[in-house]
């Protein structure tokens, strides 16, 4: 074999050339178009999935824990003791912060925390995320 059998091109043809090129597709006809790529879409598209992945990495590091939903329950229930006037209602207060803390299961997932708890045979379902706790309805 000679270096001047492999240098040489399998099949001269313009087609073969113009498949060579990056930016070239094939249709389904079999002609061949030219796709536009630009470097500002590029650019965008770049900048979306980076921002996708930096918020999802955040929300990732600022899960709620188990300790944090407790101490939350706690603040919650101490914040309706204050506001009522009445000793009733701020022993409903204290049952029901018991009843969480005693049933509540805590879930863990990717990027947030559900808990259920149970308070009176109703069940109740939390969720945190970004270090926050709601109450779902």
């Amino acid at each position: 074999m000679s270096d001047e059998n492999i240098s040489e091109p399998i099949n001269e043809s313009p087609l073969n050339d113009e498949l060579l090129k990056p930016e070239v597709v094939l249709q389904s006809e079999g002609t061949v178009s030219r796709a536009k790529f630009s470097p500002k879409r590029t650019f965008i598209l770049s900048s979306i999935i980076l921002v996708i992945a930096i918020g999802s990495f955040a929300l990732y590091k600022s899960k709620p824990t188990e300790d944090k939903f407790e101490l939350w329950v706690k603040k919650e229930a101490a914040e309706k003791r204050k506001k009522s006037g009445n000793l009733i209602q701020k022993g409903v207060s204290i049952a029901t912060q018991i009843q969480i803390l005693a049933t509540y299961r805590y879930s863990d997932r990717l990027l947030f925390v559900t808990v259920q708890a149970e308070v009176n045979g109703e069940k109740l379902h939390f969720i945190g995320i970004a270090n926050s706790w709601f109450l779902l309805p």
